[in-house]
């Protein structure tokens, strides 16, 4: 799941080479957002277990982690000087699976789904949060999830 956010990152391809600089840039995003992401932190102070982070929260899932790829490409494209002061916002999300704004987007009935629609509508959330525009397709679906319609 890293991986594949770690290209969405960087807009890579897969099996696309990765320049020094572009891996740089993707160690000091991820480590950016433990520094905006509690939990996370926690995890790497041994305080909780990986397994307790995927049972309550949905930010250590495959659909979120993408999520914040796609986002993060757009933060670093939008703001390439400054893009980690942007990240703050970040810490007003409630990252908790009980969280109601998760259903529908990074989760279906319940279950994290990783289909397209989840992510795209997870990265919507996240974009909107940063203060960034979406895409016209994201903004597409974004209107069918609020018509009730995804």
């Amino acid at each position: 799941a890293v991986y594949q956010a770690t290209r969405a990152l960087l807009g890579k391809k897969k099996f696309e080479n990765v320049r020094d600089e572009e891996q740089r840039l993707a160690f000091e995003y991820w480590n950016e957002l433990t520094k905006h992401i509690p939990e996370w932190k926690m995890l790497l102070e041994g305080r909780v277990t990986s397994a307790q982070l995927r049972k309550e929260y949905v930010h250590s899932h495959g659909v979120v982690l993408h999520a914040l790829g796609i986002a993060g490409k757009s933060l670093v494209s939008r703001y390439p000087n400054d893009w980690k002061n942007h990240l703050s916002e970040l810490e007003e999300i409630d990252w908790s699976r009980e969280n109601p704004e998760w259903e529908g987007r990074s989760m279906s009935g319940g279950r994290l789904s990783k289909a397209f629609v989840n992510v795209v509508l997870t990265t919507s959330y996240l974009k909107k949060t940063l203060g960034l525009p979406l895409s016209p397709e994201e903004q597409r679906i974004e209107q069918g999830h609020l018509r009730g319609q995804t």
